[in-house]
């Protein structure tokens, strides 16, 4: 996720990318949605330098509504993995799970969907278990030698974090 800000009883998701994946780190498919939130007015300073976040340049950028993002979201998982359980796993799970609760009361929705785990697996902690000890996203991509994240603020999507989460998940 890419967001307005830090504190997720205030700021809200701008940008919401997925990468779905088998256990091996195969991607099946990809998902991204640039969402308009419903306060823009809150935007951090430092979170817009970092993702672009702008709400003329997300108009033109065809950003969705919290609500058709969500909706959007559950029937691509429906249509795509029909009675799968799906294994939710991110960089930071604790701030995106906050965020994406968030997103999906705003949209009327429960986030514990009933395809979803229970459980969240993070990143870094998978990591760790492996002897890797930097937690921060540029120092793991350097020890791991991959990828980081592009800092172009509008190329700095939901998805490109994603597709990094992955590429340090196979490593």
């Amino acid at each position: 996720v890419e967001t307005t800000g830090l504190d997720p009883s205030y700021n809200e998701i701008v940008d919401l990318g997925v990468v779905y994946t088998t256990v091996e780190g195969e991607t099946l498919a990809t998902w991204h949605r640039r969402v308009m939130p419903n306060h823009p007015e809150r935007t951090q300073p430092d979170a817009a330098r970092i993702n672009g976040f702008a709400p003329d340049a997300w108009k033109k950028l065809g950003a969705v509504t919290p609500r058709a993002a969500v909706t959007d979201l559950l029937a691509f998982e429906r249509e795509r993995f029909p009675g799968k359980r799906l294994v939710r796993v991110a960089y930071n799970s604790k701030f995106d799970a906050a965020f994406m609760d968030n997103l999906f009361k705003q949209a009327g929705a429960a986030f514990d969907q009933p395809n979803y785990s229970y459980y969240w697996l993070d990143i870094p902690s998978m990591a760790w278990i492996l002897g890797h000890r930097p937690l921060e996203h540029g120092d793991m991509a350097s020890e791991m030698h991959v990828q980081g994240t592009s800092r172009v603020p509008l190329e700095h999507t939901g998805l490109g974090c994603a597709e990094y989460n992955v590429r340090v998940y196979r490593a």
